[in-house]
């Protein structure tokens, strides 16, 4: 098991909100630094900046549901 995740809740990476939101990374991080999108749950550099898909839930639902099917479909078609 992952360090960062710990328990068993998916994870979202700036470039799974990048891919629902269609927006570039720089557009993405100007999004949470204006509050449009909540701050990362772990990480804070471009390395590294992930959700638990709760936080995401609670802040919008909607974008929520969306970026778990990104994550479903990244787990299914995994090498």
């Amino acid at each position: 098991m992952n360090a960062l995740n710990q328990s068993a809740e998916p994870l979202a990476r700036t470039y799974h909100l990048q891919i629902v939101l269609g927006v570039c990374e720089t557009a993405l991080l100007r999004q949470i630094k204006i509050g449009s999108l909540p701050k990362p749950d772990i990480g804070g550099t471009r390395r590294v900046i992930q959700w638990r898909l709760s936080s995401l839930r609670r802040f919008n639902p909607a974008l929520a549901a969306k970026v778990a099917r990104v994550l479903e479909f990244a787990r299914e078609n995994q090498p």
